[in-house]
């Protein structure tokens, strides 16, 4: 079988026209329908007005202005305007890429996506509201349903700028917006800024199942207030708090755990001191005349000082503990302690600044992060080599699982 049978011949047809027109939206409220369109071997999407006002100057400049805003834009993160054409059937169109994808609405009613991937949303849909604001425009329609993930790497994508502004344009001017997400100028007709898309943002981020500790909470506040000057002022100062807020919430974490170990270090040292001063070292005279030697060497069992009593060269090897020295003494149990917190906090810190690296789209986050944990381990534990290996093994373990797609 010759690969020209796998297809149709239909399918290099190198038309102008579009073709396989199908509509897959129409709007409850508004004056357009979506349809999905075939030229030569692409498919776009086609933007037109419902057949009652097709006609209608008022609602053709409306959708003019919708591609007058939306040709200007390029940006990943925004669906991408061709031109501006006369379809047949279908009157004046935009033309605009065709997003295989699914809405934030859609995923929100259908969760699958990870912590991570909510995260990055809420970054990316930062960055785009930061271009805009750039090019004042203003998008003021900001809701999930306006909102696409990609099937290919959830890259996002906001679309619909219906109802977007510019200062450059003196009329065509009407108030619109989805009430849940509109900010409250929108709906007595003040002034639009980039602060009103700024409400949406957070609007959409309390309905987002992203982690919210008492920061995020405190920042979405803020993006929600009715007084424009009382939010944040820029997307990109919502992206810094928003990243700060959650890593400072881990940092809290690590603070304790770096205060209890310190405090059990602190008990460890106390306990060695106080054990050493209750059995001091003998030191053996050679002059002596004694029958019994006290020589102290390491219990591999036991994992503290035994005595080893040498009574002459024929008698046999009598190991004895002292009464002083007890197995689960509490010293030895707080130095358990500190090992055990010490390998758990080198985990943490590894994966916690491994995601950071990764999330700043640092290529060489595994040898950064080996590099600056490492030698955080080393100052930690340079009198204490077996700990220092334990933990340099934690982090190429932490390091792995992140590499094999684990949680960080």
């Amino acid at each position: 079988m010759s690969d020209s049978e796998f297809f149709s011949k239909t399918d290099f047809s190198f038309t102008d026209t579009f073709t396989d027109i199908r509509k897959i939206y129409s709007s409850d409220t508004g004056f357009t329908e979506v349809y999905v369109a075939r030229k030569a071997l692409k498919r776009f999407a086609l933007k037109a007005l419902k057949p009652e006002v097709i006609d209608d100057p008022f609602y053709i400049g409306l959708l003019r202005k919708e591609f007058e805003i939306g040709f200007r834009l390029e940006h990943p993160c925004i669906v991408h305007t061709y031109s501006f054409e006369e379809v047949d059937d279908l009157g004046p169109c935009i033309v605009m890429e065709w997003i295989e994808g699914e809405t934030l609405a859609w995923h929100l009613s259908n969760p699958t996506l990870d912590d991570q991937t909510w995260r990055n949303v809420v970054m990316e849909l930062c960055d785009t509201l930061e271009y805009l604001k750039a090019r004042q425009i203003v998008h003021r329609d900001l809701k999930p349903s306006n909102i696409m993930l990609t099937h290919d790497g959830n890259l996002l994508k906001l679309i619909d700028f219906g109802f977007a502004d510019s200062p450059e344009y003196g009329s065509l001017k009407h108030s619109g917006g989805t009430r849940t997400f509109a900010a409250p100028e929108q709906l007595s007709n003040s002034e639009i800024k980039s602060t009103t898309d700024i409400f949406a943002l957070g609007k959409v981020m309390e309905i987002l199942p992203i982690k919210k500790n008492k920061r995020v909470r405190r920042l979405i506040a803020r993006m929600g207030s009715e007084h424009p000057e009382e939010r944040p002022q820029s997307a990109a100062e919502i992206k810094t708090e928003f990243t700060k807020a959650l890593s400072r919430g881990a940092g809290n974490i690590n603070f304790f755990i770096l205060a209890a170990i310190a405090v059990a270090m602190a008990m460890a040292f106390v306990f060695f001191i106080v054990q050493r001063n209750a059995n001091p070292p003998i030191n053996v005279n050679t002059q002596q005349s004694v029958d019994t030697v006290l020589v102290q060497v390491p219990s591999v069992d036991t994992k503290a000082p035994v005595e080893e009593s040498v009574i002459n060269s024929n008698s046999p090897v009598k190991l004895e503990k002292p009464a002083s020295e007890q197995e689960d003494s509490s010293a030895l149990k707080t130095s358990k302690k500190v090992v055990h917190w010490m390998i758990i906090l080198t985990a943490q810190e590894t994966r916690r600044l491994a995601q950071k690296l990764i999330e700043q789209g640092d290529s060489l986050w595994e040898e950064h992060t080996r590099a600056e944990i490492g030698s955080w381990v080393d100052t930690q534990t340079e009198l204490v080599p077996e700990l220092r290996n334990a933990c340099h093994e934690k982090i190429e373990k932490s390091i792995e699982q992140i590499k094999r797609g684990g949680r960080y």
